[in-house]
């Protein structure tokens, strides 16, 4: 990791929630709802929409004056012109890093581990403006969650 990058820094930090979401339609629903800060993450590379769900939240972001991050896909969230990429341990390196920092998108990483979390706190001494730690929930969390997305009440 070379020390000479630099991140662009949030305007006005990440806000009392950070919803993650893998739909356009519900992101939408939030911002709406007046969030400013969502992540959409849509894990099938292979996804037949992924271009097209990217390009709009981006969008919907941008109009909302939100701070959308894209998870994972960065070439694609480069392209749309994402306020910020959020990058798992794996991708943190291998992605282009100096054209993420050079393109003045934010960058998140996640951890999930003592390890990755000593890791992400040397990558922000090298890198000096990462933005964003995301805890993962546990498993059980994420299958509550998608309980309430499919019930008849939302």
């Amino acid at each position: 990791m070379k020390p000479s990058l630099s991140f662009a820094r949030m305007e006005g930090g990440i806000g009392p929630l950070y919803p993650v979401v893998d739909d356009v339609a519900l992101l939408k629903r939030l911002l709406a709802f007046g969030v400013k800060t969502v992540q959409l993450r849509v894990k099938d590379p292979e996804h037949p929409q992924l271009d097209a769900m990217i390009q709009e939240a981006v969008n919907c972001g941008k109009l909302c004056g939100a701070q959308v991050f894209i998870n994972d896909h960065w070439q694609k969230a480069l392209a749309a012109g994402a306020y910020g990429i959020h990058l798992g341990q794996d991708d943190l390196k291998t992605a282009d890093l100096a054209a993420i920092a050079n393109a003045g998108i934010r960058l998140g990483v996640s951890t999930r581990t003592a390890d990755e979390l000593d890791l992400a706190w040397l990558f922000i001494l090298a890198m000096s403006r990462l933005v964003i730690f995301f805890r993962h929930l546990p498993s059980r969390c994420l299958r509550h969650h998608k309980a309430w997305r499919s019930s008849p009440s939302t």
